[in-house]
């Protein structure tokens, strides 16, 4: 791929043994010299994401499942200001220790949010709405702050090109409030129907 002149690779981490082969197949790589960053694609497991921080470049997180797992719909049905401090707590502490890894190392975090699996508290406060792939993008981007990281980048996807078209807009919106200047990663969430 990289004689071919691509610029990254893309690999879904899907458990502890693939994080431990992306060290082995980046450190194959830069033997055979080739130096294309590879990015890692987490989901549902921190543990997962600090060890594949070894040897990716980047970590894409989900905030919709990076702490919270697989949905049990109609588990949340209203979210006090109790239970979202409760959640926000818990995210910051599962994501502290991957991105001081991630600060030591020099590499970078995408925060992948997909319309498809927002989080329980998200939906139950926003509905399945672009705002609330905004929100659950802000929440995450405000910890990383907190923790003096800016090596960030941000992506809402969705089946629905309209849904995504708006979350990227009212996130460039909110960023531009806050005054954050990151890069935003456009991408489709599916490759299509053939």
């Amino acid at each position: 791929c990289a004689d071919a002149g691509i610029d990254i690779v893309r690999v879904t981490v899907q458990g502890i043994k693939e994080a431990r082969a992306t060290k082995l197949i980046k450190e194959r790589l830069l033997r055979d010299g080739y130096t294309t960053p590879i990015v890692a694609d987490i989901h549902f497991k921190p543990k997962v994401a600090m060890l594949a921080a070894e040897g990716c470049d980047k970590i894409r997180i989900n905030p919709g499942n990076f702490i919270d797992g697989m949905k049990t719909f109609g588990k949340v049905t209203e979210v006090t200001p109790e239970i979202a401090a409760q959640w926000q707590e818990e995210m910051f502490n599962k994501l502290t220790p991957l991105v001081e890894s991630l600060k030591r190392q020099g590499k970078c975090m995408r925060i992948g949010v997909n319309h498809g699996s927002l989080s329980e508290r998200i939906l139950t406060q926003y509905g399945d709405t672009p705002e609330g792939m905004v929100a659950s993008a802000i929440e995450v981007g405000l910890m990383c702050r907190a923790l003096d990281f800016h090596d960030i980048i941000f992506s809402m996807k969705s089946s629905n090109t309209r849904v995504m078209v708006a979350a990227y807009r009212l996130l460039a919106a909110e960023m531009a409030r806050r005054g954050w200047d990151y890069p935003l990663h456009l991408g489709v969430t599916e490759a299509g129907g053939g």
